[in-house]
């Protein structure tokens, strides 16, 4: 198969745009962006009464008492995104994390396709981009990588023109993590993206979002400790831990079960972990942390290029003064 590590030329397929009508953003005034179709579901919780709840957790069921209503209207409003901010969010992750899924959930509807096959079910004729009809929101999705039928340079390619689409620049990237399933493979890919394609100029842009994690969503603490446990026993989970900036605040834990999956409280527990993805992108420091962009990538691919010219002079150094080694003992020998 083809390495992830091997030099890309050309580019993949732009991607597949869901939404029609241009829309301006008040950002930087770009018209490229793309509006929603009527109908939209609004980047908001909000019940089918129009006042603001927070979603239930799997456990609570009948009647509020006026506290626990008080802190799901506090927590509703850390939810909504600001109309017309157009924050971009881009989703990358292995095949079957649940990152189309994921992006499902922030969007309140079915926008992407999704399944938890090792054969990416995103590819270069799907949607790949989202845009809430309030202009909170573009959300971008990614082909997954480890695709089995899709060879690396254009997983990778697709992925570059996937943020290269936002014309303002990449407000916060998404590492899916499905819970528990760590590999070589996802940190080998891991260090590609962030050292190689994008460069660590995206870091300030990450966020990891862990999938299927009932048992810690809406715990901090709890969550907080098992990072911790984590950071310490597994090498793996330590280097994405490092990209966080050792900070645990930048983990997302959410459950998301299948709609399908008739498993109990299906609808409470999207609504729980919606809310908490939601929370997560309204904190984002837009203030502090600039978009970002394409020409980010371009440095970080040049950098790149050029360590690895550094690193090619020096192997032939280092031949050379082998071979003089050699031609030496030869002499002395004879």
């Amino acid at each position: 198969g083809s390495s992830v590590f091997s030099s890309l030329g050309g580019s993949a397929a732009p991607p597949a745009m869901g939404n029609a009508g241009p829309r301006t953003c008040l950002r930087c005034g770009a018209e490229d962006l793309e509006g929603e179709a009527p109908g939209e579901v609004p980047t908001t919780l909000e019940p089918d009464d129009g006042s603001p709840v927070s979603p239930a957790s799997p456990s609570s069921s009948g009647p509020s008492s006026p506290g626990k209503s008080d802190r799901r209207a506090e927590v509703a409003l850390k939810s909504v995104l600001p109309s017309d901010g157009n924050l971009t969010v881009m989703m990358f992750g292995m095949t079957g994390s649940g990152k189309s899924s994921l992006g499902n959930l922030i969007a309140g509807k079915e926008v992407f396709v999704a399944s938890d096959d090792t054969s990416s079910v995103t590819n270069q004729d799907s949607v790949m981009r989202y845009a809430a009809d309030d202009g909170s929101l573009v959300l971008l999705d990614t082909i997954g990588l480890g695709d089995t039928e899709i060879s690396q340079e254009e997983v990778i390619a697709s992925i570059r023109d996937v943020a290269v689409s936002a014309p303002c620049g990449i407000d916060v990237i998404l590492f899916v993590l499905r819970f528990g399933r760590i590999t070589d493979d996802t940190i080998a890919r891991m260090i590609y993206l962030t050292d190689f394609l994008w460069g660590r100029e995206c870091l300030p842009n990450l966020y990891t979002v862990v999938t299927g994690a009932s048992r810690l969503l809406n715990k901090p603490a709890e969550a907080s400790e098992w990072i911790e446990q984590q950071a310490q026993s597994n090498w793996r989970f330590k280097h994405i831990y490092d990209l966080m900036g050792n900070d645990p605040r930048r983990f997302i834990f959410i459950d998301n079960p299948d709609p399908l999956s008739q498993e109990p409280h299906i609808e409470e527990r999207q609504a729980a972990s919606r809310s908490v993805v939601l929370e997560a992108l309204v904190a984002h420091p837009l203030a502090g942390i600039v978009p970002f962009s394409h020409a980010s990538m371009r440095k970080a691919r040049e950098l790149s290029e050029a360590e690895v010219r550094e690193l090619e002079l020096r192997r032939r150094e280092v031949q050379e003064l082998e071979m003089i080694d050699d031609g030496s003992s030869s002499s002395s020998a004879s």
